[in-house]
């Protein structure tokens, strides 16, 4: 599928890898704008009265259809340089999706606060600050599972997870539909409150499965690491001490946190029961 067609010319390749090289930066481009309209979007709800219009509503929408679209101009330009899409763009995807969910939906219930809304502000908020938390548990876990990787040789990925899916359009629907009229009518206000907890759930849900995915890698990791002492070899090949500790240091490192469990049992409580099954050992 990636692998450049040998019967094509030379001029030829070269335009495609030209072509593929613009597209990946209008990607990157996308997503650097992403991030530009969704602090434009919070600007504007702060400081000016556009909040909770019909214009509103567009810009909101705009910002987030250039989600697809960069995600579109990214694999088609990967395809045409003969290589999948790159982990670096889908980290900077990733992080302009959760800074762009912040700007808009943090000013959004700064809004409501200053409207006296504060159920409605308290419930975005609380999606908010549950992300946040679930944000930095998973990131935690992630920079250990490189570090597993970068010692085994080996990389750590996981694989699709449906609910994180599930939780992008979920917050897209909640910041486009707070953004709208709809927000000033009290039922409509309830909607958004039950879209904001939905969005909660679904946080907490997909970092369990992020959180089972990567420790069931760093699992394996350890075990290839894992020292082994020559009881019946007839070489008198002991283990290099540095390999003991650095297997010993990453096996502290690989316990179960606190707030790791804590997150599990928010999963379980909300119909995920895989949450937990895969814990790497502990030294």
């Amino acid at each position: 599928m990636y692998i450049t067609n040998m019967d094509r010319t030379a001029a030829e390749n070269y335009r495609r890898i030209q072509r593929g090289n613009r597209l990946q930066r209008s990607a990157d481009a996308l997503c650097h704008a992403r991030r530009i309209g969704g602090l434009a979007v919070g600007t504007l709800n702060l400081f000016t009265p556009y909040g909770r219009t019909l214009a509103a509503t567009a810009a909101v929408m705009t910002v987030y259809a250039t989600d697809k679209l960069d995600g579109m101009l990214a694999r088609r330009g990967a395809n045409l340089l003969g290589r999948p899409t790159t982990p670096e763009g889908k980290k900077l995807d990733q992080s302009v999706d959760k800074q762009t969910h912040l700007s808009i939906a943090g000013s959004q219930a700064i809004q409501a606060y200053m409207r006296g809304q504060w159920v409605f502000g308290t419930v975005i908020m609380g999606n908010l600050i549950v992300q946040r938390w679930r944000d930095g548990i998973v990131n935690s876990k992630r920079e250990l599972a490189a570090q597993v990787a970068l010692a085994t040789g080996e990389p750590i990925h996981t694989g699709s997870i449906p609910s994180s899916q599930r939780k992008l359009a979920a917050q897209a629907a909640a910041d486009i539909g707070t953004e709208s009229p709809l927000a000033e009518l009290a039922s409509g206000r309830a909607a958004l409150g039950v879209t904001h907890c939905v969005c909660t759930k679904l946080s907490i849900t997909s970092g369990a499965e992020v959180l089972d995915q990567l420790n069931a890698g760093i699992k394996d990791g350890l075990k290839i690491l894992q020292p082994r002492d020559p009881v019946d070899s007839q070489d008198d090949v002991r283990p290099d001490p540095e390999d003991s500790e650095l297997w010993h240091e990453l096996s502290l490192l690989a316990q179960t946190t606190r707030s790791e469990r804590l997150l599990g049992r928010f999963a379980c409580l909300l119909g995920y029961q895989d949450a937990g099954q895969s814990l790497p050992e502990t030294a």
